[in-house]
């Protein structure tokens, strides 16, 4: 009867352990993570608090690392460090290379443009040395594509400028001051009671330029004689003019002088 009944035991014993590891459903798991991340959550604010209190020490930050860890991994959260830091370093060390690249060609670029600017001055001022004797100068013209085109504007600038300040004048007198006959011209039609105008074109700086411009209006020597806007010449046909008694009546007709006399 004995025997009977301890056999009868562990007969008894197997159902109710079966029943004790019955699978956990999915409600129960979810409740059960709720729980724990709950619990992490208020251990980790209890560890905070310490740590405001000043007793943190580096076992309770260790402590608070594999917690905040062991959060975001429940969570879904990754918790592997990616390379970011190191991608944007080389990057910026790239760009830090080819801004240094591009500020080293900017310097020799600069360089070979100062190098060609003393080439330049040099060559003008050879030149300048061999144009002076011929009493020819250079005009610097834009070099835009279409010099040629700006070259023939600037001569007709000159030769219109030159024409304009004969038309607002009624007698205008190119001369040079170290001239004997300029001076004894000048000196003539003060005479009438005329008051010229006159450029001493050896003491102005486009004084050669303006001369090469009369020559091809038709005043081939100096002094160059302007009334009412017209080139009458130089000192031998305003002697003529004198000679004839026709100087006089053409100054006045001019606006030169006020009154003349016959």
């Amino acid at each position: 009867m004995d025997t009977q009944e301890i056999e009868e035991k562990p007969s008894e014993a197997i159902p109710a352990t079966a029943s004790q590891k019955k699978q956990e459903t999915r409600d129960e798991m979810l409740s059960r993570h709720r729980k724990e991340i709950a619990e992490l959550q208020s251990k980790e604010i209890e560890l905070k608090k310490a740590a405001a209190k000043g007793y943190s020490s580096s076992s309770n930050g260790n402590e608070k690392s594999n917690l905040d860890n062991l959060v975001k991994a429940i969570a879904g959260v990754s918790v592997t460090n990616q390379p970011e830091q190191s991608k944007v370093s080389k990057s910026a060390k790239k760009k830090g290379k080819r801004a240094q690249q591009e500020a080293e060609r900017e310097r020799r670029i600069q360089e070979e443009q100062s190098n060609l600017v003393s080439d330049r001055m040099i060559e003008n001022d050879k030149l300048k040395q061999k144009l002076e004797p011929l009493g020819l100068t250079v005009n610097e013209i834009k070099p835009d594509g279409h010099c040629l085109y700006r070259a023939i504007e600037n001569q007709l600038a000159v030769l219109s400028g030159v024409t304009r300040l004969v038309a607002e004048r009624p007698l205008v007198i190119f001369s040079k001051s170290t001239c004997d006959m300029c001076h004894s011209i000048k000196t003539l039609v003060r005479g009438f009671g005329a008051n010229p105008t006159i450029y001493e074109l050896d003491q102005i700086p486009n004084g050669q330029q303006i001369e090469r411009e009369l020559q091809q209006l038709g005043c081939q020597n100096l002094p160059a004689v302007f009334i009412g806007g017209e080139c009458v010449g130089g000192d031998r046909q305003v002697m003529s003019l004198l000679l004839k008694n026709q100087l006089g009546p053409l100054l006045k007709r001019a606006g030169a002088i006020w009154v003349w006399n016959d």
